[in-house]
């Protein structure tokens, strides 16, 4: 379904693609920064958005702490209801907000509209260990679904996404 290129998505899940086994990571995503998510998401539809998510990667506890959530442009004009290209720019600009601010690149995020909040063949291809990959399903009504995976060995698995108790 997304990303930079390759496949069609199917509605069946990658081989890569693990519901029943959970990550050992969790995503901290505070509730103003999913609704900045889902704002860009919305307003994008019928074609798929695209961003960065900064903060803090793996403490000891395994926690995931997103600090902020950037909009990227997605090159990708020729199929951009089922993929997209992150813009190298958008990318590099939220690497230097990251590092200007003491933090890192955590993950990225995007939408799939009309289709599940599931890792494709296509984001099984681009994706890099070490990341999080939050991923929208997204409909004409809104947002549907959000969920939020990590590449580990090869395979996708679910991470919980928790909203922290204080920021």
């Amino acid at each position: 379904m997304t990303g930079s290129t390759g496949t069609t998505f199917s509605t069946s899940p990658p081989s890569a693609f693990h519901a029943q086994e959970m990550a050992s990571t969790v995503l901290q995503l505070p509730q103003e920064l999913r609704q900045k998510v889902e704002l860009v998401v919305d307003a994008s539809y019928p074609f798929e958005a695209c961003g960065v998510m900064i903060g803090h990667n793996e403490n000891t506890a395994g926690e995931v702490a997103v600090e902020d959530v950037f909009h990227a442009r997605n090159l990708n004009t020729e199929r951009a209801r089922d993929r997209f290209l992150l813009d190298p720019e958008d990318h590099l600009a939220a690497d230097r907000v990251a590092r200007q601010r003491g933090l890192e690149i955590v993950g990225f995020w995007h939408s799939h509209p009309d289709h599940p909040a599931q890792p494709s063949t296509t984001d099984l291809e681009t994706a890099w260990e070490g990341h999080s990959y939050l991923i929208v399903s997204t409909a004409a009504f809104g947002t549907n679904v959000l969920k939020s995976w990590r590449l580990d060995g090869g395979q996708f698995l679910e991470e919980q996404i928790v909203r922290p108790s204080c920021r």
